[in-house]
């Protein structure tokens, strides 16, 4: 039986040409679940199919705002099931979202995750219907006058999806 993947060495590569291109400063995998929320820290957990937890920490950069999610793509998971449910949720028209397939939908949900994260401290009553998609890169959020645009990077390391946001804005 081959051993699953684990996310802390599948994605190394990815997180460290993050810290390259100055989205993130630093990353660290955790057993731990930390609690709370920082202005200079995103955090993300996720179990695995085996009943793994795993944790990781990002750090943005001076002067800028990141987020990030990880997700494991399981087709039976319940958020893949109801699409009406998907479709009130994201805010994205019933066609659009019959036609992407159950790991475009973990994409589009995990970047909108993130985004919230990025969005840190101005998410309060942010949903996740509230984020645009104006191209396959970006995302935007606009409440009153306040407007926050954030670049998207994701990666797929087998079963696993991270998504890594850079708030421009």
């Amino acid at each position: 039986m081959t051993p699953p993947l684990r996310p802390d060495v599948a994605f190394a590569a990815y997180l460290d040409a993050l810290i390259q291109k100055s989205w993130i400063k630093r990353y660290s995998w955790s057993p731990v679940r930390r609690t709370g929320l920082d202005a200079a820290f995103s955090k993300t957990h996720k179990t695995d199919d085996a009943g793994t937890a795993w944790q990781i920490e990002i750090e943005s950069c001076q002067g800028g705002r990141s987020g990030i999610d990880l997700e494991y793509f399981d087709e039976g998971r319940p958020l893949f099931q109801n699409k009406d449910w998907l479709e009130r949720r994201l805010k994205i028209p019933a066609a659009t979202i019959r036609s992407l397939s159950a790991s475009e939908l973990l994409e589009e949900w995990s970047y909108r995750e993130a985004a919230f994260k990025a969005l840190y401290p101005h998410n309060h009553g942010v949903v996740l219907s509230d984020f645009q998609r104006p191209s396959r890169t970006e995302m935007r959020f606009q409440r009153d006058e306040e407007e926050y645009h954030f670049t998207l990077s994701g990666e797929w390391q087998g079963p696993w999806f991270m998504a890594v946001v850079l708030r421009n804005s």
